[in-house]
């Protein structure tokens, strides 16, 4: 990569980060494993965490900020209490309807989709954004057997949470992602299966278009349906918002990416979107990394 070569960056592979260190409530560097020993890298302006919405909350919650009871319980020192740290995790839950294809279907990258409003969404669509994404094909770059539309529920209500496991940088985090706690998400789902079966019947399908496998021909009831998004569901890997930007007190960094209370630090990462695009988040992702390299300049 050209950006290697530039003098005023240094990459460390097999490295491992443990904590951020700080003095006070100011971060002055970060704690790692490098190569399986210990090392410390010295920040002389400033920190910017961008470990990604589970990975960046850990760190903080391992650094002494975050909600102070928990931390206090597993023994850490608290530098800045902020409740919400590790809290609002969100992500875009997805499900397949699938058929056997007639013949195999050519490989393809891309998938095509389109957005479009659950009944509670399309009740409110002056304010609303389209709360169902569809999506016809996997991306596969191999001949697929199968004929597949993907319903992802684009702006679910469900919100979940990240907390430490113990003290231990290298123990993993406890991820309750609490995926359809909230009954509207789940009948967005309901009705977004059922839009997809729709679509699917439509005659342009009928050349490739061959035996229901996913739901199975058994599903036919709204509770069956239901029962069926509760197995088969899975994640996009959208995960995003456990350190949450606003201008509120509890918000974890403000509109400046800056960590509430703590100088010298800022997270760019998926983890500061206060309530996830009903989308991809990728792009999303890029405007933040590029808004920290301004603000950090």
């Amino acid at each position: 990569m050209p950006a290697l070569a530039r003098p005023n960056l240094v990459v460390w592979s097999q490295t491992q980060a443990l904590k951020l260190t700080l003095q006070g409530h100011r971060a002055t560097g970060l704690e790692v494993l490098r190569a399986g020993a210990p090392a410390h890298a010295r920040a002389r302006r400033e920190i910017i965490l961008a470990a990604g919405a589970i990975d960046s909350p850990k760190l903080l919650l391992l650094s002494g900020i975050g909600p102070a009871g928990q931390l206090r319980r597993l023994g850490i020192a608290v530098h800045r209490d902020l409740k919400d740290v590790g809290a609002n995790l969100q992500d875009h839950l997805r499900v397949g309807v699938r058929f056997a294809a007639r013949r195999p279907l050519a490989p393809s990258t891309v998938s095509d989709g389109l957005f479009t409003y659950s009944t509670a969404a399309a009740a409110r669509r002056a304010t609303a954004a389209p709360d169902i994404q569809f999506y016809v094909g996997r991306g596969l770059d191999v001949p697929d057997q199968f004929v597949t539309l993907t319903v992802a529920m684009s702006q679910p209500a469900s919100r979940g949470a990240l907390t430490l496991r113990s003290a231990d940088p290298l123990a993993a985090p406890i991820i309750r992602a609490n995926y359809l706690s909230e009954p509207g998400d789940l009948a967005a789902m309901v009705e977004g299966v059922r839009l997809a079966q729709s679509l699917a019947r439509n005659g342009a399908y009928d050349t490739v278009r061959g035996a229901t496998t996913a739901p199975d021909a058994n599903v036919r009831t709204d509770a069956d349906v239901r029962a069926y998004i509760r197995r088969a569901a899975d994640t996009i890997f959208h995960a995003a918002g456990t350190c949450r930007m606003g201008t509120d007190p509890d918000a974890v960094v403000d509109p400046q990416l800056r960590v509430n209370g703590i100088a010298g630090l800022r997270v760019a990462d998926a983890s500061i979107i206060p309530v996830n695009p009903n989308s991809q988040i990728h792009a999303a992702c890029v405007v933040i990394g590029e808004k920290a390299g301004e603000l950090s300049t």
